[in-house]
């Protein structure tokens, strides 16, 4: 049984975040990511998270960061936040982690640490107040039709679909995790990630799944 982090532990953590940027990766809520740790500022931070809260950020490195990797290269401010939820340490010092996806985060600032790896002050990202539920229901359910629709046609998906379908999840799960199987493109799934409105998210995946069923959205090439 994973034990989740409370609210107020959240709130703390969100003051001083360890930052784990990577190039091309936007890490959606409801969804895991494994991750092989190798650098050496990367360990220190998986260690000393680990005796913490277990909590990190996963921001996408901006265009260039390959002139400034070692540095602080710009990042984009919308990101996930993780728990660490299964860790193994190798014994030259490397460690396998596996990630489960939290909540939204922006990065604020990041203050100067004397820590090895990057640390930053974030805010926790909430759908819009006046989001229309039955639209929300309506596209959830929409959604979930069409998975369902993938799951005997797509051999490469049929387990991963088969397992989101398993047991009932609310809008949110559902369209997190169907978002990490369908979105492939890095700039896709950074918009996914920006995009406040949960109806939205709901309409960005379904729009991706519409040429499997040899259909476009109006205004759609």
């Amino acid at each position: 049984m994973i034990e989740l982090p409370t609210s107020e532990e959240i709130a703390l953590a969100c003051q001083a975040m360890p930052l784990f940027p990577l190039p091309g990766v936007s890490f959606f809520p409801h969804t895991l990511l494994p991750l092989h740790v190798f650098e050496s500022r990367y360990r220190d931070l998986v260690r000393d998270t680990l005796v913490g809260h277990k909590l990190m950020a996963l921001p996408r490195l901006d265009e260039g960061w390959e002139s400034d990797y070692d540095g602080r290269p710009r990042v984009l401010p919308v990101c996930g936040m993780g728990l660490i939820v299964r860790q193994q340490q190798l014994p030259d010092g490397r460690y396998n982690i596996i990630l489960l996806g939290l909540q939204r985060v922006r990065v604020l600032e990041e203050p100067a640490t004397d820590t090895s790896y990057r640390v930053a002050r974030v805010a926790l990202l909430e759908d819009d107040d006046a989001e229309d539920s039955a639209a929300v229901s309506s596209a959830s359910l929409r959604l979930q039709a069409m998975l369902s629709q993938v799951l005997g046609s797509d051999e490469e998906r049929q387990s991963e679909v088969r397992r989101l379908l398993s047991r009932p999840r609310t809008p949110e799960e559902l369209c997190d995790m169907a978002a990490h199987l369908v979105l492939r493109e890095a700039q896709s799934r950074q918009r996914f990630l920006s995009t406040p409105s949960l109806l939205r998210r709901h309409e960005l995946v379904i729009a991706a799944l519409l040429p499997s069923f040899g259909t476009h959205t109006a205004g759609e090439a």
